[in-house]
């Protein structure tokens, strides 16, 4: 097990938890570590197959900023879709968030109030020590999406980087190389996520990864037919691991007919090539 950590202002530090899991039965020792002081010790005797690594962590402030600016350019979509969106509360943004378009010239100004004046690393802390609850959830459900990466193609990663945001919709998914980024707001209707709640958004935005490139972008799902893909794999093949999934009401269900347990563990193109024939 990797253990990497990063001090913050005022002398508070978060350790990041790292689980890597090895072929063979091995201790595995967990550490929890908030505002310096070790909060959490155990060890875990497991057997398991080679599975990715998953790290737990906040957002840097750069990356938040990032994330800012990210969302500000797609404000119109999400505006679109129904998807409200959490942003920081400062009359200085506030007036982009009327006029993305004036984001390029304020840029650096913005910058500089959100890493002096808004961002804080221990806004994590409460939610990393739920969050870290949902590890073993996660790792089985990395370990019976395998299959679909033998049968079919689904994309597992080598590595997850779940990251925590204070901004956002919910859950945002992107990738690079061999790394799939799991970005997941702490708050769900003004409430701290539960641990059920990270768990399935976690589960939910890896499986947007793994069918992102040779599903959804080789058939042109629109954004409903993806959504709903995803809640179908979730609750019909990933059920044993998150019975209280529940599916999203606006996505498009014409695919429902097509794609079953067998389908999403053996030949899911072949059922998406089979609803997309009838599309046409």
């Amino acid at each position: 097990m990797k253990i990497v950590q990063y001090t913050k202002k005022r002398g508070c530090s978060t350790l990041i938890v790292v689980l890597s899991l090895a072929a063979v039965a091995m201790p595995l020792t967990y550490i929890i570590v908030k505002q310096g002081k070790v909060v959490k010790n155990f060890v875990s005797l497991l057997t398991v197959k080679s599975s990715p690594e998953v790290v737990y962590r906040g957002e840097t402030k750069e990356e938040a900023f990032s994330f800012i600016t990210y969302l500000v350019r797609k404000l119109p979509w999400f505006k679109e879709n129904g998807y409200n969106i959490a942003l920081p509360e400062h009359k200085d943004f506030e007036d982009i968030y009327k006029k993305p378009e004036f984001l390029i010239e304020r840029e650096e100004h913005l910058k500089g109030i959100f890493f002096q004046e808004i961002y804080d690393v221990s806004k994590f802390d409460d939610s990393l020590a739920i969050i870290c609850q949902s590890e073993n959830v996660v790792k089985r459900a990395l370990e019976k999406l395998a299959p679909l990466a033998k049968n079919w193609g689904f994309k597992l990663k080598s590595k997850y980087d779940i990251i925590l945001t204070l901004y956002g919709p919910g859950g945002n998914y992107n990738w690079e190389g061999d790394i799939g980024r799991v970005v997941i707001k702490v708050k769900f209707q003004d409430q701290l996520r539960s641990k059920a709640s990270f768990t399935k958004t976690i589960v939910h935005e890896i499986v947007h990864i793994g069918i992102e490139e040779d599903i959804v972008r080789k058939y042109n799902l629109n954004h409903w037919e993806k959504e709903r893909l995803v809640d179908l794999i979730c609750s019909l093949y990933l059920k044993d691991l998150l019975p209280y999934y529940k599916n999203q009401e606006k996505a498009d269900k014409k695919i429902d007919k097509f794609v079953n347990k067998e389908a999403i563990l053996y030949d899911l193109p072949s059922a998406i090539e089979a609803f997309i024939a009838q599309r046409a």
